[in-house]
């Protein structure tokens, strides 16, 4: 049996729009014209879930008369996914179609073996056919089915395009001409691990930001990739929650997923500017806004003193211009994750960092070793930090704030290079240093926030009566705005964790490349 490089791109289709009859106006020809084929699998692991930890599903599917077992392998984020496919007789697992597999020693272990068990089942009807792009043949796919697990059942409406052979920039082309024109949002949840999820009735929860992995021995653009890919997965994960019982966590963890790739994007800007970088940037700051006013206004009618403003004179009536504008800024973020603008944003990032012109360029720092690229750029921008966070009582609110943005992106570009800490003592410090840049994130973030809420109802108390139809909200405003002072306690913190920075210098962090 024989690995397979699969390259695969998998959509969900956006539940608002019906193909039931598989004959939606974008769908590829052939694939309107195909045959459904009814395919049943069952997926195996412990009940511990040692192979999901391992980053690793085992299936067997039965499509007809035939059953064909499955092992597949991938990262978070991945578009190369490896799979190894061989047909057996049978629904139960076989050890020898385990051979040459990352799980062959596990399935050679008989101890092991039997505590394999079918933790939930998949039921899909689905059409292909093959697409033909330059000199390139992609495979089209439609499933829909549902999946089932402890007496739960989800249904899942999926496209996928796999690379069956030639160039994978045809691959990303295909996808592109077919999401400029329909309803299909990039995914990077298998079935399986939908799956898994239902099971522990978590799938519809937003996720924690991920832990990234490369080799310590990567180049810079490897190690890129790597964070990049990590990013994308749970910023496609995380914005299916943005709406419904989990929607106020659901923005926060978007908005740190794409926080997150735009400081991934910022920390390795040498080696990864082009045009195309440029413009995604872009695009990424237009998400980013819409997902902050959406998230600042949650925060603020959850955690400010506004839920007790109802005692107040004219404080009903404030409550309900905070919750209208709060209903308005969700509204805008919804039909921005609905929009085609956002689906082609996905693909064409997905697109820039698999195959983007960054990396076919010649870059003595981007083909080096990231340790090497590591040390030089985290020391550069902990230098920037601590001069920009000095006298931090004597700035003014813009600068603090400024100091703040710096720290943050220090800290998100540190986490990502933790598999650079060799030793006990350099992880010990990369954690000590990501934790007094947190410190300071933190201290700073309240006062921030503090400053900005005293703004914004300065700005309700103060605006026109003829722009504030609600009477009365004026003066509730007023008492808001009053109340939101800044903290000098607040700066003693985010100034003794800068002193604390200043003290962990980057070679005790990171081997030298």
């Amino acid at each position: 049996m024989a690995q397979e490089g699969e390259w695969e791109l998998k959509f969900e289709l956006d539940q608002a729009h019906d193909i039931t009859n598989g004959a939606a106006p974008w769908l590829p020809a052939g694939l309107r014209e195909a045959r459904p084929r009814n395919l049943h699998s069952i997926y195996y692991d412990t009940p511990k879930e040692r192979l999901r930890k391992r980053h690793t599903a085992l299936r067997v599917r039965k499509s007809g008369d035939e059953f064909l077992q499955t092992i597949k392998q991938d990262g978070a984020g991945d578009v190369a996914r490896g799979e190894w496919e061989q047909a057996i007789e049978g629904p139960e697992p076989r050890p020898s179609a385990a051979r040459g597999t990352p799980i062959e020693d596990f399935m050679g272990r008989r101890r092991q073996r039997e505590k394999l068990k079918p933790l939930f089942e998949i039921d899909v009807e689905r059409r292909s056919c093959d697409m033909t792009k330059a000199d390139s043949v992609i495979e089209a796919s439609l499933d829909q089915g549902h999946v089932e697990a402890g007496g739960n059942r989800l249904p899942i409406r999926e496209f996928e395009l796999e690379l069956k052979s030639g160039q994978p920039s045809q691959l990303f082309e295909a996808a592109r001409e077919v999401v400029a024109q329909a309803p299909l949002r990039l995914s990077f949840i298998s079935k399986g691990e939908r799956g898994y999820r239902l099971r522990e009735q978590s799938l519809m929860k937003p996720i924690a930001a991920s832990t990234v992995q490369f080799r310590r021995g990567a180049t810079a653009k490897q190690a890129m990739q790597a964070i990049c890919r990590t990013c994308l997965h749970d910023l496609t994960t995380n914005v299916g929650s943005i709406e419904g019982e989990h929607a106020v966590e659901g923005v926060h963890k978007t908005r740190i997923a794409l926080r997150r790739l735009r400081a991934a994007i910022t920390l390795f800007k040498k080696i990864t500017q082009d045009e195309e970088s440029s413009r995604l940037r872009g695009e990424m700051k237009w998400l980013s806004d819409l997902h902050g006013e959406a998230r600042d206004l949650d925060v603020l009618q959850m955690e400010s003193t506004l839920p007790q403003a109802r005692e107040l004179s004219g404080g009903r009536a404030l409550v309900d211009i905070v919750g209208q504008k709060r209903h308005a800024a969700h509204e805008k973020l919804r039909q921005a994750v609905h929009s085609q603008r956002f689906y082609i944003f996905l693909v064409d990032l997905v697109r820039w960092i698999e195959d983007g012109d960054w990396l076919k360029a010649e870059s003595k720092q981007g083909d080096g070793p990231v340790a090497r690229f590591a040390r030089s750029t985290i020391a550069r921008r902990r230098k920037r930090l601590l001069k920009k966070a000095d006298h931090l009582s004597k700035l003014p609110p813009a600068a603090r704030h400024g100091v703040r943005i710096a720290g943050k992106k220090l800290r998100y570009m540190t986490e990502f290079l933790q598999p650079l800490a060799k030793s006990k003592e350099q992880r010990r410090e990369h954690r000590r240093f990501v934790k007094q840049l947190e410190k300071m994130q933190t201290s700073l973030g309240t006062l921030h926030d503090a400053e900005a809420r005293g703004e914004f109802f300065r700005d309700i108390a103060e605006a026109p009566s003829a722009a504030m139809p609600h009477d009365g909200a004026g003066p509730a405003a007023l008492s808001h705005a009053e109340t939101s002072a800044a903290d000098a306690d607040l700066l003693r913190r985010a100034a003794s964790a800068r002193g604390k920075i200043a003290k962990i210098g980057i070679k005790d962090i990171f081997a030298r490349g």
